[in-house]
């Protein structure tokens, strides 16, 4: 009997757009798992649940507690602790559970019986972790923050408006990328735009995190 794994869908905020993308589903079918995904999987990055459905008759749909009672459940970030009692016991968690932080977490799914596996803590021989990209945790987040400052900001693109400043606390793995998205708007395209309308750019300001 092939295992069956469960992609529920993260309802955290309204804008969160992550969901695993179809190979990934397709590559867990070919090692002969059946994947139950959310109603609604891969809509907020605009992907067809045919998509998903398309690849295997072991791919099917489920709501969100049934995602979540599958004997592997595989999600990027830690469901919300309401949602441990929806795991079965002996379940397998594998989710960023961050557990120098988070220690709570993992005692709440010792207690359950749920085996955590923690993506942020898969590391290479030399310590690195495995499952990151800090450059896009750099860039997107401060590609919102312009976003949202762009729709705010009354005189944004006028060639006449002040430069832009942006203080950077650190400037480690994330932090280095971030100073660098900074001066150009988390968006290089939109940088380019603003250079051809001489629009004042960005000073970056960075601090030490202590």
């Amino acid at each position: 009997m092939s295992i069956t794994i469960g992609l529920p869908r993260m309802h955290k905020e309204v804008e969160e757009r992550r969901d695993f993308l179809p190979a990934l589903v397709h590559h867990l079918i070919r090692l002969g798992a059946e994947v139950v995904i959310e109603e609604g999987y891969g809509a907020g990055m605009e992907l067809p649940l045919d998509r998903y459905l398309e690849l295997s008759s072991r791919v099917r749909v489920g709501h969100h507690d049934e995602c979540l009672g599958q004997a592997v459940v595989l999600v990027l970030r830690c469901p919300d602790r309401e949602d441990f009692a929806r795991l079965r016991p002996d379940a397998l968690l594998l989710t960023m559970l961050h557990p120098r932080t988070r220690p709570e977490r993992v005692e709440a799914l010792e207690s359950k019986g749920v085996h955590g596996v923690s993506l942020d803590a898969v590391t290479d021989d030399a310590g690195g972790r495995l499952i990151e990209n800090l450059e896009a945790v750099g860039w997107i987040g401060v590609r919102e923050a312009f976003r949202q400052i762009r729709r705010n900001h009354p005189h944004f693109e006028h060639p006449g408006r002040r430069p832009l400043h942006v203080t950077c606390l650190g400037s480690g793995a994330v932090g280095g990328h971030a100073v660098r998205a900074a001066t150009r708007y988390g968006d290089p395209e939109l940088r380019e735009a603003m250079v051809a309308k001489d629009v004042p750019g960005v000073e970056v300001t960075v601090v030490d995190f202590d």
